[in-house]
């Protein structure tokens, strides 16, 4: 269950609980300490009522909570957002004890030094949650529809994260991918949509992913941007599109053959310190090229290179620095 959504297809939601009653002004969602004991007691009420529901799975603290953040002025060091996550996460364990805590963010905090470190993404919380867009991040408009690029972004994510997990058995799940006519032609979608899910799938240690959405919007909700309106596998009135036949065809197949991801021996090495895919030649470019040459690669901090056990348990033989 999502709590501290903000943002939610670019429309921001300010909760009352946020909005000081004397002078008007919203507290600092990551960084306010009433804010903060507000939101772990938000936690403990949720759970109080559905904690034992059959259907509930866990928290997700957010929706790319820095959406919410960025356009109101809520500033909040790497530092301060890495604490934020730690608070909110022992309370979700306190009073959702052994369930899946997660936090759902985006690309732009790991491709940007603010928020939270990656570190702390990739340690915080029972897995390491992203929302994968290749459209958003602009590889479909750059690369094409059909290119390794677009259609192996989400696999580039998956590996990227890994990179940064200390515990190697520690599960990625895409919350949350899709497409849009907006960014393709409709033609090409059910193929973007195969060869993407099956790039994810060729993944170690990946809990699952999550297509967004089930259905399109209603044209006659207005206010959102294009993209939105066309994001389901269903229409507006429940009629299955291709996309939603190809995934379900997906589906049966996995159910009767899951996927066996293969090793990755070959690994390109990232600098410690280097803000990954700042900009695309740095680390996406050698990842696509290794693909197109059959290599399937994995991504390994150079602070780990040193290390034979843990290259060792990765099934890491090969180094290839950048540059």
């Amino acid at each position: 269950m999502t709590v501290f959504n903000g943002a939610v297809s670019g429309v921001l939601f300010v909760p009352p609980y946020l909005i000081g009653n004397g002078n008007g002004q919203v507290r600092n969602v990551l960084t306010d300490p009433v804010a903060i004991e507000r939101e772990q007691w938000l936690l403990g009420q949720i759970a109080a009522r559905i904690g034992r529901h059959r259907r509930f799975m866990g928290f997700d603290l957010s929706n790319e909570i820095h959406w919410f953040a960025i356009p109101l002025g809520m500033k909040a060091a790497q530092a301060e957002g890495d604490a934020w996550h730690t608070a909110l996460f022992d309370t979700c364990e306190k009073v959702a004890p052994g369930k899946i805590h997660v936090s759902g963010i985006d690309h732009w905090p790991w491709q940007n030094d603010a928020y939270w470190t990656r570190h702390g993404l990739a340690t915080s919380g029972t897995m390491t949650a992203n929302h994968t867009w290749a459209g958003w991040t602009q590889v479909i408009q750059h690369y094409g529809a059909l290119s390794t690029s677009s259609t192996h972004y989400s696999e580039f994510f998956i590996e990227l994260i890994k990179a940064f997990h200390t515990d190697l058995k520690r599960k990625v799940w895409i919350e949350e991918t899709g497409v849009s006519t907006v960014w393709m032609d409709a033609a090409d979608i059910p193929s973007w949509t195969e060869r993407s899910i099956r790039a994810m799938t060729s993944c170690s240690d990946l809990f699952g992913i999550t297509w967004w959405d089930s259905h399109d919007l209603n044209p006659k909700l207005s206010g959102y941007v294009d993209l939105e309106y066309d994001l389901g596998l269903f229409t507006n009135d429940r009629k299955l599109k291709p996309i939603g036949r190809t995934i379900r065809e997906l589906i049966a197949e996995f159910d009767r053959h899951p996927p066996e991801p293969p090793g990755r021996a070959t690994a390109l090495v990232l600098p410690d310190d280097m803000i990954p895919v700042k900009d695309f030649g740095d680390l996406f470019d050698p990842f696509m090229k290794l693909i197109d040459e059959g290599t399937r690669p994995a991504i390994v901090l150079k602070s780990r290179t040193t290390d034979p056990a843990y290259l060792a348990a990765r099934g890491i033989e090969t180094l290839l620095p950048l540059g």
